[in-house]
C-alpha cells in the first residue's frame, strides 16, 4: 500500500516537473535570444525594468509575457491539490452548540478576536438573544468584490488590496454568511488574506472554488468563495461547460456549501459569477448563449444536491453575479432625465420613464434554474393545494416585483434632469448609466413532500418496533435467531431516532425578513484612496430567522 502510495505521488509531480523544465528551458532560450538581439537596450536604458520594456521593444514585452505565464501555470498547478477542498478549522463538529452559536454571536456581534481598530462602518443593530421561539436573524450577503487578477485594471491598481482590507475591517463582521465573487487567487495572496483575517472575525468556516486542469486552457481560477460563522458540513462544486472570450480562461463554477445553522436546521448555499458581455463585441450572441448554458447546468446541479436524501427539508438560497440583467430597459446610454413626471399615477414606469418590467434574459434565466425547484412528488401531484415550491427573487419580491440597480447607478440633478455616474472610479466606461441589475440571492422554500416520502421509504414497520420492545422485555438476544433479533432491535432503534429527528426539525421553519442592496458606500477622504463605494457592483444581503413552533400543549 505505501509503495503504491509512493507512485501514485511521483505521477502527480511528474507533469510538473516536466513543466517546470520545459517552462525554464523556453524563458531561457526566449531571453538569451532577445538580449543577442538587443545588447545595448539595457544599458542604454539605464538598467532599469521599465526602460528595458518601453526601449527594448515588443520583444521584451512578450518574453516578459511568456516567463509570467509560465510561472502562472506553475503556481496554479500547485495550488490544485489543496484548492477546492473543504477546509474546517475545527476537526470534530459537535452539532449540539450550533443552537447556541446565535446567543453567542449576539452578545458579539463583531468577534472577540477583533483588534480594536476594525469596527463595522455603521452601527449595527443589536441582535437580540436567541428564545425558544425565534432565534437571531441571520445575514447572508452575496457581493462581486471586483478583485481581479493582477494587470488586470481599470485604474491603476484599483486599489484592490486597500478595498479588501476596507471590506474586512468595516463590513464583514455585519453577516453571518458571505458569498463573494471575483476573489481570484490567480498569482496573488489577497484570497488567503481575506481566509486569515475572516477566521479572526468568528468566520471559522470556509470554501473556496476547485482548481481546473492545466490540459482544460483555464489558468485562472473561479474566483468564488463562502465564509461561514457556522459549520460547513459539505462542499461540492460543478465547472461550468463551456466559456466564450476572457472568461475562457478561467475556471468558471458553482460553489456549493451545506451549512449547519441549529441542531435540526440546515442551509444550502450556492453562489457563482457567469460569463459576462462585453462592449466591445458587434454581437454578444455567443455570450448569451453560453450564459444561459452554464444557467441551466447550474439548475440541473442544483436539483442534483436538493434530490440527494432529505436535502429538501432545508431552504436554498442561490446566489452570485449571474450578469443576467433582469430591467427591462434600454441598454442606450441616455444623459437625460427620463423620468415620467406627467403620469405619477402610472406603477409601469419606473424612475428614468422605463418600464417596471423583467427582461426576456431574465425569464429564460428563471425557467433554466427552476428546474430545481420542483420535487417529483409535486410533479405527479394532481391536488392544488399552493404548496409546491418555486424559485423566488427575493430582491425583487421585496421591492414589489420592481428589479433595483446592482451596477452602474446613476444620480439625477434634480434641477438640470441630466443624469450622471454615481461611480467612476471602478466601473469600466461602457457600464456608465447602464442601470443594470445583475446580482441575486434566489430562494427555494423546504419542500415538505420530501419528508413524508422519506417516512414511506423506510423499511421498519411497526411490528418490527413491537417485536423488538417485546425481545427486549424478555431479555436476552441468545439463541439461534440471536443474530437476527440484534439486527431489528438496531433497525427499531434507527426508526426510533428518525422519527424523532423528523418531528424536531418540522418544529423549526425558516423565516425570510428583509432582502435589501447594499451599496458600500465609502468616504474617499476617510480610507485614504480615491474611491467611492468598494466594488462597481452593489452587494445584495437579507436576513432570515429560524422559527420554532411552538407545541399545542
Amino acid at each position: 500500500h505505501k509503495k503504491k502510495q509512493r507512485r501514485r505521488r511521483r505521477r502527480m509531480r511528474l507533469p510538473l516537473t516536466w513543466g517546470v523544465v520545459v517552462g525554464i528551458t523556453v524563458c531561457t532560450v526566449l531571453w538569451v535570444a532577445v538580449f543577442a538581439n538587443h545588447s545595448g537596450t539595457p544599458a542604454a536604458a539605464g538598467g532599469s525594468v521599465w526602460g528595458i520594456l518601453t526601449v527594448g521593444g515588443t520583444e521584451y514585452r512578450f518574453a516578459v509575457f511568456v516567463t509570467a505565464l509560465v510561472i502562472a501555470a506553475c503556481f496554479s498547478y500547485t495550488l490544485e491539490q489543496g484548492n477546492g477542498s473543504l477546509r474546517l478549522y475545527n476537526s470534530a463538529i459537535d452539532v449540539s452548540r450550533c443552537d447556541v452559536i446565535a446567543s453567542d454571536l449576539a452578545m458579539h456581534p463583531a468577534s472577540t478576536h477583533t483588534s480594536s481598530n476594525i469596527q463595522p462602518s455603521t452601527p449595527l443593530a443589536p441582535l437580540s438573544p436567541s428564545t425558544p421561539t425565534t432565534s437571531t436573524p441571520l445575514r447572508l450577503l452575496t457581493y462581486n468584490i471586483f478583485e481581479r487578477p493582477p494587470f488586470v485594471h481599470n485604474n491603476q491598481n484599483d486599489w484592490k488590496n486597500e478595498r479588501m482590507m476596507y471590506f474586512i475591517r468595516h463590513e464583514l463582521p455585519r453577516f453571518h454568511f458571505v458569498a463573494l465573487q471575483e476573489v481570484f487567487s490567480w498569482f496573488n495572496l489577497r484570497q488567503q488574506t481575506l481566509i486569515r483575517e475572516a477566521e479572526k472575525l468568528e468566520f471559522r468556516w470556509h470554501c473556496t472554488a476547485s482548481a481546473a486542469p492545466l490540459t482544460s486552457g483555464r489558468i485562472i481560477d473561479g474566483g468564488v468563495i463562502i465564509l461561514s460563522k457556522f459549520p460547513i458540513l459539505e462542499m461540492q462544486t460543478h465547472h461550468f461547460s463551456c466559456g466564450v472570450q476572457i472568461d475562457s480562461w478561467a475556471a468558471k463554477q458553482v460553489l456549493y456549501a451545506k451549512i449547519q445553522v441549529t441542531r435540526h436546521t440546515c442551509i444550502h448555499l450556492f453562489t457563482t459569477h457567469a460569463q459576462s458581455s462585453y462592449f466591445d463585441n458587434t454581437d454578444n450572441t455567443k455570450n448569451e448563449v453560453a450564459r444561459m448554458k452554464q444557467m441551466a447546468e447550474m439548475g440541473l446541479f442544483v436539483k442534483r444536491i436538493l434530490d440527494q436524501e432529505d436535502n429538501r427539508r432545508w431552504p436554498c438560497f442561490i446566489t452570485g453575479d449571474l450578469n443576467v440583467d433582469s430591467r427591462a430597459h434600454s441598454t442606450t446610454k441616455d444623459t437625460g432625465d427620463k423620468r415620467n413626471t406627467t403620469d405619477s399615477s402610472s406603477a409601469t414606469v419606473g424612475e428614468w420613464g422605463e418600464p417596471n418590467a423583467e427582461s426576456e434574459e431574465f425569464k429564460a434565466m428563471m425557467r433554466a434554474i427552476g428546474v430545481a425547484a420542483a420535487t417529483p412528488e409535486e410533479k405527479t401531484s394532481n391536488d392544488d393545494d399552493n404548496s409546491s415550491n418555486e424559485l423566488v427573487d427575493l430582491l425583487s419580491q421585496q421591492n414589489g416585483g420592481v428589479h433595483p440597480v446592482t451596477i452602474g447607478d446613476v444620480i439625477v440633478d434634480r434641477a438640470t434632469g441630466k443624469l450622471t455616474p454615481r461611480e467612476t472610479v471602478l466601473t469600466e466606461k461602457p457600464d456608465f448609466l447602464c442601470r443594470e441589475s445583475k446580482d441575486y440571492i434566489l430562494y427555494i422554500p423546504p419542500s415538505i413532500h420530501n419528508n413524508n416520502n422519506n417516512n414511506n421509504n423506510d423499511n421498519t414497520t411497526t411490528q418490527d418496533v413491537a417485536e423488538s420492545e417485546n425481545e427486549s422485555a424478555s431479555g436476552g438476544l441468545t439463541g439461534a435467531g440471536g443474530a437476527r433479533k440484534l439486527l431489528r432491535r438496531i433497525r427499531a432503534h434507527h426508526h426510533h431516532n428518525k422519527q424523532k429527528a423528523a418531528e424536531e426539525a418540522e418544529e423549526e421553519s425558516v423565516a425570510i425578513e428583509h432582502t435589501q442592496v447594499e451599496p458600500f458606500y465609502i468616504d474617499p477622504k476617510a480610507a485614504g484612496f480615491p474611491c467611492t463605494q468598494l466594488s462597481d457592483h452593489y452587494g445584495v444581503s437579507t436576513t432570515f430567522r429560524i422559527v420554532r413552533r411552538r407545541s399545542a400543549a
